[in-house]
């Protein structure tokens, strides 16, 4: 047996540890460009509380709080020229993993793009890599979930093919990713709840990978536990901090294993739902969830299933996962979207170009995938 394990970043983890913000941008830089959503980092009461840490620290900072959710290599684009404007020289990205990813992809390009396109970038759609160091880039993740905070792609919606492609690069890797449960504790319980469901299903199809091995295995049966066991209380009690604190090692737990053993077809799936219907990513992974992995539970290891009939204390797995999801309180009504027959072919066909669906534990056909969308419908 062989496998390689990767974690370049450098995690600074647990309550408070947004203290050591200041600190940390003084290691890498002078002047760093601070990406946020919109509203989220004001209306927190965030912003003020990261002015002062960076005033006291003498730090001057832009702010670039223009970042929405699902975001399009547009944003990007514009956030570069706001970098390269103001003279910036290190990244901060303070948010979900929408603002994650953009403030990801504005310090791996920012060197090196020219006058090209982030859109020129993306897997699939674009030809052109990364293959140089980028600017000194920070993750400051406010919302649990995605596994932005450490991993080394960006997903993006392309405009013209509204389809949602990684930019991928080990450049792209944060320098150091800064998680403190206590900036999830205003997180609505809807916010919660899809981006957990995000988060399981990364450890989800983590466990499943092909791509798997010892050490993503033991990151992802400990982040489905704590996501089982603690995603639910975290939706009826947002203020318990021992909750969020374990979906937010959850969260951490699923970037890991995206990084080091990769997804599935739910997130090939999610890709193009998510844009289409204009729907977020959590939600879109668990429209599909368990129909996927009742395909791919046909390959599964023996033993592997004998640890999620353990963790679901269940021996119908698939049962479980849906039990689980029931309790979520997401509208997961695929039949409102009335797909169409056209609509059906163009979500496969699509979705059988990602990266994640080539890389699925079980191979599957244009046929079987257009069945599986039967199911639902």
């Amino acid at each position: 047996m062989g496998f390689q394990f990767i974690l370049p970043t450098r995690i600074l983890f647990g309550q408070g540890s947004i203290n050591q913000f200041g600190l940390a941008i003084k290691e890498t830089g002078i002047k760093p460009l601070i990406i946020t959503g919109i509203n989220s980092f004001r209306n927190t009461g965030l912003q003020d509380r990261v002015k002062t840490i960076l005033e006291n620290e003498n730090i001057e900072f832009v702010i670039f709080d223009r970042v929405k959710p699902e975001p399009d290599t547009e944003i990007v684009d514009e956030g570069i020229k706001v970098f390269k404007e103001n003279r910036c020289d290190t990244v901060v990205a303070i948010g979900g993993g929408s603002v994650i990813d953009v403030g990801k992809s504005i310090a791996g390009l920012a060197p090196v793009i020219g006058d090209n396109k982030t859109a020129e970038y993306l897997e699939v759609d674009g030809i052109k890599k990364i293959v140089s160091p980028g600017i000194c880039f920070i993750s400051v993740p406010t919302i649990s979930g995605t596994g932005a905070e450490i991993t080394n792609n960006a997903v993006l919606i392309n405009q013209k093919t509204k389809i949602k492609r990684s930019i991928r690069s080990k450049y792209l890797f944060p320098n150091t990713a800064i998680i403190d449960p206590e900036l999830t504790l205003k997180v609505s319980p809807e916010l919660t709840s899809i981006s957990g469901i995000d988060c399981f299903t990364h450890l989800i199809e983590g466990f499943i990978s092909l791509n798997a091995n010892p050490m993503t295995d033991i990151f992802a049966i400990e982040g489905i536990n704590l996501v089982y066991k603690s995603l639910i209380r975290a939706i009826k009690d947002g203020n318990n901090i021992d909750v969020r604190t374990d979906i937010a090692l959850a969260s951490l737990y699923g970037g890991i294993v995206i990084v080091n053993s990769g997804l599935g077809l739910v997130h090939g799936l999610a890709s193009v739902i998510g844009p289409k219907y204009n729907i977020s990513h959590g939600l879109s992974c668990a429209l599909v969830l368990s129909k996927v992995l009742e395909y791919n539970f046909e390959v599964l290891d023996n033993s592997k299933k004998e640890i999620l009939k353990h963790i679901f204390d269940t021996d119908d797995i698939i049962w479980g996962i849906n039990n689980f999801i029931a309790q979520l309180g997401l509208d997961l009504n695929i039949k409102r979207f009335k797909m169409t027959e056209k609509d059906i072919l163009e979500i496969v066909d699509k979705t059988l170009t990602s990266s994640s669906a080539k890389k699925n534990p079980r191979k599957i056909s244009r046929s079987e995938l257009i069945k599986i969308l039967g199911k639902e419908l």
